[in-house]
């Protein structure tokens, strides 16, 4: 074996270890959210400022996900069809980074999901029916085809 694979001063591979305490923690589960419980209220400036740390650190993938909460939301209220796999990544590669409205190039951070059907006129969220659009573009668009 290669030595890479341990860990110093142990005689147990890596992945053997990372195994055994992932079934520590299955087996103790109650133990570490009750130390994780008296940790917040012993410290509750501390957790306040990792949470407000981790929301400016991942602000981006925050937003894109209550954003597709939020579409799934309500397509589930009109009964329609709603693809997850549809993100703003995903959009952004298949349509190589062009504007479906403007047919200018569209730069991260000024991209949205645009339906081609507005789901407020019945369009389903779904691949043949989503375009990348700038921010104002779509905006300006509102909600008509």
């Amino acid at each position: 074996m290669v030595l890479d694979e341990f860990y110093k001063n142990q005689s147990t591979c890596k992945n053997c270890q990372r195994e055994y305490r992932r079934h520590y923690y299955q087996r103790n589960k109650a133990k570490y959210k009750e130390r994780g419980r008296k940790f917040q209220v012993a410290n509750p400036e501390k957790c306040r400022q990792y949470v407000r740390d981790y929301y400016y650190r991942n602000q981006e993938k925050i937003q894109s996900k209550m954003c597709a909460k939020y579409h799934e939301r309500q397509a589930r209220k009109k009964g329609q069809r709603y693809d997850r796999r549809i993100t703003r990544e995903a959009l952004m590669s298949r349509d190589k980074y062009i504007c479906g409205i403007c047919e200018g190039k569209v730069v991260w951070g000024d991209e949205s999901v645009d339906h081609i059907i507005p789901v407020s006129k019945d369009g389903r969220h779904v691949w043949g029916n989503v375009q990348l659009a700038h921010l104002t573009c779509n905006i300006s668009k509102g909600d008509r085809t």
